[in-house]
């Protein structure tokens, strides 16, 4: 399976150009987008854009997207939120957690985060592709100044679950790929030049990662 996935568009148009000029170079056979799709709001033009695509668009929400992003993706036919839920495309199973789940200085978003991760372990098994904005606490998470923006509950996740692939984002400044356990995990963020990452995952090879 050929992965283009992409997260931090925020809603720019010089980034979605890139994703949309991307495509057909990449040739996946589906598009992730680990969150941050828009502005602080939802932009109809940029679902639009992305439902008129000839492959299937799994999408989280970010921190700065509308929470309910499947009350935007059920308008679109091409386009498939995956918040707390799993989508198979050609037999491989994807699973997804929106959102920013974890600031380590809110103390009252803990309980919230654990209970999330708890749900979404349930779906998760060592062959499934998890899809989250936030990336784990410690892997592929400094960001301004350096300091940690991952969460630590995704973490002890990826550590208990193995999930074969991990796709984030929100950390813009650490792109990159990194392995935890049997995990790989790809923070595929834009940044300010970046078209995000080609992941391609076949049985019985080792997973090959391409920064665009």
């Amino acid at each position: 399976m050929r992965i283009y996935a992409v997260a931090d568009i925020h809603g720019r148009e010089a980034r979605m150009e890139r994703v949309l000029a991307t495509c057909p170079i990449a040739d996946p056979d589906v598009l992730v987008i680990a969150g941050d799709i828009t502005g602080y709001g939802n932009e109809e033009t940029i679902f639009q854009r992305f439902d008129n695509l000839s492959f299937p668009v799994l999408a989280v929400h970010g921190n700065v997207d509308h929470d309910n992003l499947a009350s935007v993706t059920n308008l679109y036919e091409n386009i498939r939120s995956l918040h707390m839920r799993e989508e198979v495309v050609t037999g491989v199973s994807f699973v997804g957690i929106g959102g920013g789940l974890s600031n380590p200085l809110i103390e009252n978003l803990i309980h919230r985060e654990v209970s999330i991760v708890k749900k979404a372990a349930e779906l998760l098994n060592e062959k499934s592709v998890a899809v989250t904005h936030t990336p784990p606490w410690g892997i592929l998470d400094r960001g301004f100044a350096s300091l940690h923006g991952g969460s630590k509950s995704l973490l002890a996740l990826i550590k208990e679950k193995q999930p074969r692939l991990l796709i984030c984002g929100h950390i813009h400044e650490h792109r990159g790929k990194a392995q935890v356990g049997r995990t790989t995990v790809v923070n595929c963020s834009m940044g300010i030049r970046g078209a995000g990452a080609l992941i391609e995952m076949y049985d019985g090879q080792e997973i090959s990662v391409t920064f665009l």
